[in-house]
């Protein structure tokens, strides 16, 4: 992932964000692999964009917190919890900035951008996972606007469930 992301002119953070989940998890190979407690993010800006990539210093990579809410929300076990995009999105985004996320899922990452005033680009290759993201986006949007968001060329409208 660092190679592609540099060839495509991305410059990327040192070291990985770390997710460290307080939460059970499963282990469906605990005879072969440690029990998978962690995620990590890799953190990039686009070369030329800005001189920095975060907004302040940050005096660590990781935060600890569990997924309980986003285990109800979403069918998607990866979906990151709302606390992990919040600490992420305020060390490296201003308001009304563009964000990337080219491994979207069911766009838990789409939901904080939105929430912290920034515009979400979402990538997510599985349909079923697309599907969930873009309806949850307009579930949150109606909630936002009380109703009255209006949404054009809605992709859900072109795709064949």
């Amino acid at each position: 992932l660092l190679g592609w992301a540099k060839k495509v002119g991305f410059e990327v953070c040192h070291w990985p964000y770390i997710w460290i989940k307080t939460h059970p998890c499963q282990n469906k190979s605990a005879q072969f692999n440690f029990t998978k407690c962690t995620e990590y993010a890799m953190i990039c800006r686009r070369n030329g964009d800005a001189p920095t990539t975060l907004i302040q210093n940050w005096p660590k990579n990781y935060i600890m917190c569990d997924a309980a809410t986003e285990r109800k929300m979403y069918s998607n076990p990866f979906a990151k919890p709302a606390a992990v995009w919040n600490d992420i999105l305020e060390h490296v985004a201003f308001t009304g900035q563009t964000v990337l996320d080219p491994y979207a899922g069911q766009f838990s990452s789409g939901r904080a951008m939105i929430n912290n005033g920034l515009k979400p680009v979402m990538i997510e290759i599985e349909q079923y996972h697309f599907i969930r993201g873009v309806q949850g986006v307009i579930e949150l949007l109606q909630k936002i606007t009380n109703g009255q968001a209006v949404f054009e060329n809605n992709p859900l409208e072109n795709i064949k469930m």
